[in-house]
């Protein structure tokens, strides 16, 4: 399966074109900024709109230079698009179509309800590449392309020897620790949870089934959920403990496992390409 299919995404959701990558080329032994931001997507990208509408100096640094499809947070609720419209974010951006619908599955049972207001799905590649856009256009000061590798006495130590000094520090680095603030071993707990998930792309009737909708799926130790994405592609996603996984074996085998036990979510897994790529992430926080 590709890695970011686009067969049957929404016509309506326009293309939005990438944050370009500026040449980093630091003259000075040590940088100094008011406010540093280490982290690129949502939540680094917030604090970057927020301080550049407030006129504050400050630099956002991520270590990737193309925005990837992170595999958590494809389903936005609508105390999030609250937010996201606060920080001058159109959904219609994101995904045009709105979810209006839960279905839960627990084993033989089901039920269905209305969200209290809309939410969206959308991949993670296009939320983090609207509100980085964004947050550029707001005039924050981007950088991509900087691993930081340590922060000491309150500097950022970067991948290439530079060091930045910043009295103002936002971690927005997510499950990714940085040497000197990371978390301790106790936070993961002894059953830690993963992070597992595989794009489908549905047969149509099996797609306007789904529409507007997202599915939850319980089983023990774990859920999962299913939503259609403004790529055309549905996102099959959950949070399962560790344990539980190492009884099933591997990710495909925890799938399979799944779908004979909820023949709904049976179908879906039957519909996973033959070379579809699995994520998976572990120690979710």
């Amino acid at each position: 399966m590709a890695r970011d299919p686009r067969r049957g995404g929404d016509p309506r959701c326009a293309r939005v074109p990438g944050v370009p990558v500026p040449a980093v080329r630091r003259t000075a032994a040590v940088t100094a900024t008011r406010a540093l931001i280490v982290g690129g997507g949502p939540a680094g990208a917030a604090v970057a709109i927020e301080l550049a509408r407030a006129g504050l100096p400050h630099l956002l640094i991520e270590r990737s230079r193309e925005t990837g499809d992170a595999l958590c947070g494809g389903f936005l609720s609508w105390r999030t698009l609250d937010t996201l419209a606060r920080l001058g974010i159109d959904p219609d951006q994101l995904n045009p179509a709105r979810t209006t619908t839960v279905r839960i599955f627990a084993g033989s049972r089901v039920a269905h309800a209305a969200l209290p207001r809309p939410a969206l799905s959308v991949s993670r590649r296009r939320l983090d590449t609207v509100l980085l856009a964004a947050a550029v256009a707001q005039g924050a000061a981007v950088e991509r392309g900087v691993t930081v590798r340590a922060i000491e006495d309150g500097q950022v130590r970067t991948a290439d020897g530079a060091v930045i000094a910043a009295p103002a520090l936002f971690l927005a680095n997510g499950k990714s620790d940085v040497r000197g603030t990371a978390r301790p071993a106790s936070a993961r707990g002894a059953d830690p949870t993963l992070g597992i998930r595989v794009r489908i792309v549905p047969p149509p009737a099996m797609a306007r089934a789904l529409a507007g909708q997202i599915d939850l799926y319980l089983f023990d130790r774990g859920y999962a959920g299913l939503a259609m994405q403004e790529d055309g592609s549905a996102n099959l996603c959950m949070a399962v403990h560790r344990s539980r996984l190492q009884e099933a074996g591997t990710p495909a085998d925890l799938l399979a496992e799944l779908g004979r036990a909820m023949p709904v979510l049976g179908e879906w897994v039957a519909a996973i390409a033959p070379d579809a790529t699995i994520d998976a992430i572990a120690n979710v926080p």
